[in-house]
């Protein structure tokens, strides 16, 4: 993994006092599966989607951030109007004029269920984590939740055995801080509905 400025920086940090040992690319590679687990817990890292589509369209392609996977999406609507997620089977047998359902058929790919059969608008929320292959985090998680990252972080590489940066016992602490900050941040998103339940239908 190669890594911007704010990664260097992070990693400066990570590997202070408490990982002197710690080579930069396995610190490198924690620090990014820190980052996916903290946004597929806690949907820290979301875009807004709205498109105007022409009739006829059934499948539109999400293009989600450099860098970044779509875990899941939310909020599907057509026209203002609530969709429903379906699987790729309903999808065949549904008979309406405008779009009733969504499924997606790979990770980037919306499909509407039916077709659009007139001009309409599409709108969702995309939650985001990093790609297992990223080359950069964004800077937004840096700035807003990096003592989450490297509480995880430290907590993975801590807890790997027989190696001169092990720390079982300290693991076992980074952990329970990880556990706390997700529960913390849970606990605001809720109120701001942020902490929606899931509504997505996948056929990949």
């Amino acid at each position: 993994m190669a890594y911007s400025a704010e990664d260097s920086i992070a990693l400066e940090s990570l590997v202070g006092p408490m990982m002197l040992d710690c080579p930069i690319p396995i610190a490198s590679q924690g620090i990014l599966w820190a980052a996916i687990e903290f946004c597929e817990r806690t949907r820290a890292w979301s875009n807004q989607l709205r498109r105007t589509i022409n009739a006829g369209t059934q499948h539109i392609a999400l293009a989600p951030d450099d860098d970044a996977s779509i875990f899941y999406i939310d909020d599907v609507r057509w026209d203002g109007g609530l969709l429903n997620p379906v699987t790729r089977q309903e999808a065949q047998d549904l008979d309406y004029d405008q779009p009733f359902g969504f499924y997606r058929p790979n990770p980037e790919t919306l499909s509407l269920a039916p077709a659009a059969s007139s001009l309409g608008v599409l709108s969702l929320t995309m939650f985001l984590a990093p790609l297992r292959n990223a080359t950069s985090i964004p800077k937004m998680l840096y700035d807003l939740h990096w003592d989450a990252i490297e509480a995880n972080a430290l907590w993975r590489l801590m807890k790997v055995p027989n190696r001169p940066w092990s720390d079982p016992n300290q693991a076992v602490f980074y952990k329970q801080e990880f556990e706390r900050l997700v529960g913390t941040y849970s606990i605001v998103a809720d109120k701001d509905g942020t902490q929606k339940p899931l509504r997505v239908a996948n056929d990949f």
